[in-house]
């Protein structure tokens, strides 16, 4: 997915889903962030979480932790994989510690 944050620019990430149920309506994931920054810096994070799926709608609960700043994020996404549309919510932790 990509997507504009406005604290860290446009944002690409991936998630690589592994289900706990023989379903495949539930489990965990690890995943990769990177963004472009409005400076044309850059920053990475790593992904991880958990993941609920009803039909063709996901919804993810991820812990971010960037590479190389202090930011560590909770956020919550939910994706419709039929019209691949979605949303993401962003919690900084720090601010919210």
């Amino acid at each position: 997915m990509k997507g504009r944050l406005v604290r860290y620019g446009r944002v690409f990430f991936n998630h690589k889903l592994t289900p706990s149920d023989s379903q495949e309506t539930k489990g965990s994931f690890t995943g990769f962030a990177r963004t472009v920054l409005n400076d044309g810096g850059s920053i990475q994070g790593t992904l991880s979480g958990v993941w609920k799926r009803g039909g063709p709608n996901f919804r993810i609960y991820s812990l971010d932790d960037a590479i190389g700043i202090e930011d560590q994020n909770y956020v919550d996404i939910t994706v419709d994989i039929v019209t691949k549309k979605g949303s993401l919510k962003l919690f900084n932790l720090y601010e919210h510690w």
